[in-house]
């Protein structure tokens, strides 16, 4: 999936499953409090 912002973006989640071809991006400050991140 994709999660992308024009402005500030602030994510707080538990587990995040960036993969197959996953973004996250942001145009500003990009905050970001997870406990587990998938990339793989």
């Amino acid at each position: 999936g994709r999660l992308t912002s024009t402005g500030a973006l602030q994510l707080n989640a538990g587990l995040v499953n960036n993969s197959d071809a996953g973004r996250i991006a942001s145009a500003m400050p990009l905050t970001a409090v997870v406990t587990g991140l998938n990339q793989t």
